[in-house]
């Protein structure tokens, strides 16, 4: 089979310095034990001294005879991949990658270069040897013209992050209100409406678009990732609709071809206030026929206990969850340059309660309701895809087929007014369908380009079942039964051209097409057709290898729909023209992405009380928003990181329109929060000599975020300012390990989601204390 090597996605790079002197002219003395080969290259990478970079994931359960003796560094290293299945390859600014023999997926000449010029440290990943597809084609991270974090699976546990939640702490400009599993809503660079029928921000897993409603997208788990990517700014020239203020992206892991594998995690820890938990993840890699055919298996077993009360009912511990999740996914290349992959995931969840309307002692009432209602929770998904790529040579053909099958059903959101309570029973089910198609260039030429096609039908059926109360006696129930439709085609297109070795420019273009229509009871059906175009125009330029200033102007947008009252029986579009400059790199042991942005939000859709306590949606006005975002990482000594990132936001709603109740002028928008800082500090060390460990440190602070409806009296009502401290020790040998950690050291237990006006907030977990065992083979 030939080497495909552009397909590289490059794991993590260890080793700081390499000697002045070439490392093959000495002799040193090596003490690596035998163990898995990840442990012995790690180890080799101290005592060498020579920069080394490798797939983690391949070389994941391999094992090495190891070394012992006086030798040159290259005799040593041939020792310790002996019979591996590995081999060397050196790039011309020195850095040395580990490749499997004669594996489609080895390193690229240009990415080995990149990453010896990157001057990455420790085992994370240095900024210059990420690569990423945002773009829908391969690039260095510092290429990309456009802001972006990039987080791999090895950084995601290091930082213990296991949902969307966890990963926003560090992400730059990313908010996540979580009422509940299932019930995420996403927001990035101040563009936070939870109002409309789609979300804002775009989320896909591989080529798998898995937005859903505003009403919360899937609890997809982290775990067996390549990688996520939070692409911040409008990104509806490539993603679409639901993708005006960003959107995310989780890679998998693709299946080995070559060789079995497999690892497997069980976490255990305690809750303040709450129950035990414990978490089981695992992954098995089987190649069925080598370099033609594998599947790769991964799955997640939670029992997770709850750590709110409610008191009145004599019950404890309420929000407990059972996640069982797995995902299947298959890869066949049956011929030369055709992959063809196929994903299943099959997720569950059932608890017996929710997170949200507790108070800061974390008990739960109903004060004007029934004290003993009972919260319940279900959160099922399906998801299968079918992909297929081509590699002409140069150019590359894409189809990517995707159902997508959810049900949600919770009861126990309470809205809590004056004279008024609601104990709120909703279910939702959604199905989609959507068709990609795409063709675009590939490798490191002048001109790149891309352009497809996208359709999609969706229905959204949703039952919402109101129990009415005013100062606990029983008025009755109210209930709206909806079904909404659509189907959306739309073409795209972009492009981009080097003027010079340096200076790039590319525009794009997107044509959205979208037939809705509504069925909603005591009210009459409703239809209508949708349209927007979105341009996007970038540029860069590169400072040096592995720096680059850019600047983007793009637009995104977000289809209209029906109000369902009668009233306003349509709202149309939002879009957002956005404008950012930013600048990125890496220079010795530091690394480095800020930028500026300004956002125009036309068209924002409001939610309008109107009839009983269901209401609908109109076109409220404008809005402006602007802010700063950051993030840098320096490595002061060997094996030290420290990392701080960051956002500052400011919005504004500009012009109201007189029929809007809900806000005026001057207010801001709902959610965001002024700032958001992130720092962290990692130190790898040997407990042993074939005992490599690490320490970690994550403090997070979150600002204010508000929400202001003032036809319910609610006026820029803000949560709390949150302080979040968590800490990881931890050690590896052979093939184990084994991890120490807490999380939210210092209680913090203030509001962080503004929705308590309304009864319905959420407060962080309390504090956590746990271990971590894993293993892998």
């Amino acid at each position: 089979m030939r080497i495909n090597g552009h397909r590289a996605l490059l794991a993590s790079g260890i080793c700081i310095a390499a000697l002045a002197t070439p490392a093959h002219a000495q002799q040193r003395q090596f003490d690596i034990p035998a163990g898995s080969l990840k442990s012995a290259l790690d180890a080799y990478g101290r005592q060498a001294g020579r920069p080394i970079i490798y797939k983690a994931d391949e070389v994941r359960g391999v094992q090495s005879r190891g070394y012992r003796g006086a030798a040159a560094p290259d005799v040593a290293l041939d020792a310790i991949l002996a019979n591996s299945g590995f081999s060397v390859r050196a790039g011309t600014a020195g850095a040395i990658a580990i490749v499997r023999n004669q594996s489609r997926t080895s390193m690229t000449d240009e990415a080995v270069s990149a990453a010896g010029d990157g001057a990455g440290t420790g085992e994370g990943e240095a900024f210059g040897d990420i690569v990423v597809t945002a773009a829908r084609r391969e690039q260095r991270l510092v290429d990309v013209p456009m802001s972006i974090t990039a987080v791999s699976q090895a950084e995601l546990e290091r930082r213990g992050a296991v949902s969307l939640l966890d990963l926003s702490r560090s992400v730059p400009g990313l908010v996540v209100i979580e009422s509940g599993p299932g019930q995420n809503q996403i927001f990035l660079r101040g563009v936070a409406n939870p109002n409309g029928i789609a979300s804002l921000v775009g989320v896909y897993m591989d080529e798998i678009p898995v937005t859903g409603a505003s009403l919360g997208q899937l609890d997809l788990q982290l775990v067996d990732l390549e990688r996520v990517e939070v692409l911040r700014g409008p990104q509806g020239t490539l993603y679409g609709q639901g993708s005006a203020g960003g959107t995310v992206r989780f890679i998998t892991r693709n299946p080995d071809l070559n060789s079995v594998s497999g690892e497997a995690s069980l976490s255990a820890y305690a809750t303040e206030h709450g129950d035990f938990s414990e978490r089981l993840s695992g992954v098995v890699n089987v190649p069925v026929i080598d370099d033609v055919l594998g599947f790769r298996v991964s799955g997640t077993l939670a029992n997770l206990g709850g750590w709110i009360d409610q008191p009145a009912a004599g019950r404890k511990d309420i929000n407990d969850q059972l996640i069982r999740n797995v995902r299947v996914k298959g890869l066949w290349r049956p011929a030369d340059g055709l992959d063809i992959t196929g994903t299943v995931v099959v997720h569950r969840n059932k608890g017996d309660g929710l997170t949200v309307g507790a108070d800061k002692h974390y008990d739960v009432d109903f004060p004007n309701g029934d004290p003993l209602a009972r919260q319940t929770l279900v959160d099922n998904y399906e998801i299968y895809n079918l992909t297929a790529t081509y590699d002409f040579g140069g150019v590359e053909l894409m189809s990517s087929t995707s159902h997508v099958d959810a049900h949600k059903r919770n009861a126990g959101v309470a809205l809590k007014l004056p004279g008024l309570e609601t104990f709120n029973r909703d279910t939702l089910d959604s199905t989609s369908f959507t068709q990609e198609v795409r063709l675009s260039s590939t490798g490191k030429r002048r001109l790149n380009w891309v352009v497809g096609a996208f359709y999609t039908d969706e229905t959204i059926d949703r039952l919402q079942v109101l129990d009415l109360y005013s100062e606990g006696e029983f008025l009755g129930v109210d209930s709206v039964d909806s079904s909404d439709k659509s189907e959306t085609i739309s073409v795209f297109g972009d492009i981009s051209f080097s003027l010079t070795d340096r200076f790039q420019l590319g525009s794009g273009l997107r044509y959205f097409h979208d037939s809705r229509k509504r069925a909603r009871n005591g009210v009459p059906d409703q239809a209508g057709t949708f349209e927007s175009v979105n341009p996007r125009f970038y540029a860069s330029y590169d400072l040096a290898p592995n720096a680059t200033l850019y600047a983007n102007v793009a637009k995104g947008f977000r289809s209209g729909g029906f109000q369902g009252n009668g009233v306003n029986t349509t709202f149309d579009p939002e879009n957002v023209w956005s404008y950012e400059v930013g600048t990125k790199g890496v220079s010795g042991g530091f690394r480095w992405d800020v930028t500026g942005f300004y956002s125009k939000y036309k068209g924002y859709q409001a939610f309008v009380l109107g009839q009983g306590v269901f209401g609908g949606l109109m076109n409220a006005g404008n809005a402006e928003i602007y802010g700063v975002d950051w993030s840098f990482a320096v490595d002061p000594v060997k094996n030290l990181t420290l990392q701080l990132s960051g956002n500052v936001t400011s919005t504004e709603l500009v012009f109201v329109l007189p029929a809007s109740t809900s806000n005026i002028t001057g207010d801001r928008l709902d959610y965001i929060p002024d700032y958001a800082i992130s720092a962290s500090a990692e130190y790898r060390f040997d407990w042993s000599a074939d005992t490599p460990g690490f320490a970690r440190l994550d403090y997070n602070q979150i600002g204010p975020g508000t929400v202001t409806d003032r036809s319910l009296d609610i006026v820029a009502f803000r949560t709390n300012t949150l302080n979040m401290l968590n800490a990881r020790i931890g050690l590896e040998r052979g093939r184990w390990g084994v991890e120490l950690f807490g999380e939210n050291l210092l209680g913090e237990n203030g509001r962080q989601d503004p929705l308590e006006a309304l009864g319905f907030g959420t407060r962080p977990r309390p504090r956590v204390i746990g271990a971590k065992v894993k293993a892998s083979f």
